[in-house]
């Protein structure tokens, strides 16, 4: 019996696209191939591609059980990591994090040049506090700072021997100052598999502990990556949204765009969107994000020049769980015509409006069918696979990181 295709998680549509931009590039042909290669090779672009494959079922378990132990004892957890590896976390935590979640605190620190910022941080009273600290590669000054500031502030606020309890080192072979400090404090070491820099941490613990604590499955993350990856394994551009999402990016190049632009339906998605743009960095189209009718007295005037030069990206979710109705406001005519209508209804006739207004000359659309920790796994592999397959068509792999080096701060 044949095993049946999978399915992608993710879905794109190009039908708003100019007439002819798929069928217009060549640019793709015999790059997914190539990546086939590389992935069945050791080479570093697929250690990276197959992140997800490579976080153990005894990893899970460790994260679960340290993040939980931090939650238990603690009213706010500090993480303080790189700038790769806190997007990478921060995207995650912050998009799946609701208002009604529980009063437990995540804190970012060691990814910025703000020194206003980490004195605030350093200053809090009143507050039970642990530490994860995050390195993949070579450790940063600002992290390396931000770490000695928050170490010496959980130390005195628990005491010395409390504090090897509540300061917890996730990172990989190559930050050595990280192991060096876990080793000569006592702190509990969560081993990160070497060579998968930032824009893998989502599948590591180094990017997935701020998660765990504040009670997802982090596995789910993981998983949905994984199913997404075998999901992509075809060569049509109907049965594979990140082909058809290189060749449409790889389109839009050829065309002289040089910015892409992704639509986001309000402030959930920001911290998300700064990953993908993250992911997507390094290459011919700079990416950079926008908030449906929210930034589009900022954006208009600059689009008035450079509609050419734009490629327009919607990051949606398919499905909206809202059941509120809008409330009639008696006496007040301007939601009068609004009154009874299903939000569910409502605001995807309203982003259609905005999006058709906003990117007049086309726009893509990237459907995420749920908002939970599966999808959102798939969707980072879904943008990492995309972008390899646009780098590997124009040469130019971008994964490695350049962080501010100890030595060079003075």
């Amino acid at each position: 019996m044949a095993t049946p295709k999978r399915r992608s998680l993710i879905t794109l549509s190009t039908e708003h696209l100019p007439d002819g931009w798929l069928a217009s590039t060549s640019a793709l042909a015999g790059v997914p191939e190539k990546l086939d290669e590389i992935l069945k090779s050791s080479r570093p672009l697929a250690l990276r591609l197959n992140a997800p494959f490579s976080l153990r079922d005894a990893e899970i378990e460790q994260i679960k059980s340290v993040s939980s132990e931090l939650r238990a004892n603690s009213d706010t957890l500090i993480f303080v990591a790189t700038g790769g590896t806190s997007l990478a976390a921060r995207g995650l935590l912050e998009t799946l994090r609701s208002p009604q979640d529980d009063g437990f605190e995540v804190l970012f620190a060691g990814d910025n040049l703000d020194p206003n910022a980490l004195s605030d941080l350093i200053m809090m009273t009143g507050r039970r506090l642990s530490l994860v600290v995050a390195g993949q590669g070579p450790l940063s000054a600002e992290t390396a700072v931000a770490t000695a500031l928050v170490r010496e502030l959980v130390r005195q606020r628990h005491g010395p021997a409390e504090a090897q309890r509540r300061i917890v080192v996730a990172a990989d072979g190559d930050c050595s100052d990280l192991i060096q400090l876990a080793g000569h404090e006592g702190y509990r070491l969560l081993p990160v598999s070497p060579g998968l820099s930032g824009r893998s941490a989502m599948y590591t613990a180094a990017g997935l502990m701020p998660l765990a604590a504040c009670g997802f499955d982090v596995l789910q993350v993981a998983e949905g990556a994984r199913s997404q990856i075998r999901g992509m394994e075809s060569k049509s551009l109907e049965e594979n949204p990140a082909l058809a999402y290189a060749t449409a990016r790889l389109a839009a190049i050829e065309a002289g765009r040089t910015v892409e632009l992704l639509w986001t339906e309000g402030p959930r998605w920001e911290h998300l969107a700064d990953l993908w743009r993250y992911l997507l960095a390094g290459g011919s189209l700079l990416p950079t994000r926008a908030g449906l009718n929210s930034d589009r007295w900022m954006i208009e005037p600059w689009q008035g020049h450079n509609r050419d030069k734009t490629l327009n990206t919607l990051l949606t979710l398919e499905v909206i769980k809202s059941e509120s109705t809008v409330p009639e406001v008696p006496g007040w005519p301007a939601v009068a015509a609004l009154a009874g209508q299903r939000l569910a209804e409502l605001f995807p006739r309203l982003r259609a409006q905005a999006i058709a207004s906003q990117a007049s000359e086309g726009f893509l659309t990237i459907g995420l069918p749920r908002l939970d920790a599966f999808h959102l796994g798939a969707l980072c592999a879904f943008f990492q696979r995309s972008n390899a397959l646009v780098e590997l068509a124009r040469e130019a792999i971008a994964f490695d990181e350049h962080p501010l080096r100890l030595g060079a701060a003075r």
